[in-house]
């Protein structure tokens, strides 16, 4: 009686441990990477300040509104362009609610606005978001000026 022997490649016994400890890598990355952004994501909360009102509100108003005027003037005398605008427009409101709150809102994302429950100032910055970041500013800064103008008036 004969008996055949058939080997088989080397490579056929070490694909299934190859698979099973990639996986297993895989899976351990995707946990260490998920950690590290809930991580990330709670910390960047935890630094967020409470809200505080400043004791008089309406001794920083004048201020911001008057920048608010002047913008508006050099936009009308063709001093800045209406993208330039736009951004100081962004700055002064940023700026009232810092000094207005105590929370840094000038690095803000739109995200950052919801989280602190700031309607006003997220509705403001999706206003900003297109005629800021465009090739060619087209907004309507005069209209966005008056509603930044109303913001401010209205804060209590």
């Amino acid at each position: 009686m004969k008996t055949k022997i058939q080997l088989q490649d080397s490579f056929s016994y070490y694909i299934w441990p190859a698979i099973v400890f990639l996986a297993i890598a895989a899976g351990i990355i995707l946990f260490f990477a998920v950690q590290a952004a809930i991580r990330k994501r709670k910390n960047r909360a935890d630094e967020l300040p409470v809200i505080v009102q400043p004791a008089n509100i309406y001794s920083i108003k004048p201020k911001y509104l008057a920048r608010l005027a002047e913008i508006l003037q050099q936009v009308n005398s063709n001093q800045i362009t209406v993208k330039k605008a736009y951004f100081q427009v962004s700055d002064c409101i940023r700026g009232f609610i810092q000094e207005a709150t105590g929370i840094n809102a000038k690095s803000f994302t739109l995200q950052d606005a919801r989280r602190m429950n700031m309607p006003v100032l997220e509705r403001l910055m999706q206003e900003y978001y297109t005629p800021e970041f465009a090739y060619r500013s087209a907004g309507d800064i005069n209209q966005t000026i008056s509603n930044t103008r109303e913001a401010i008036e209205s804060w209590n």
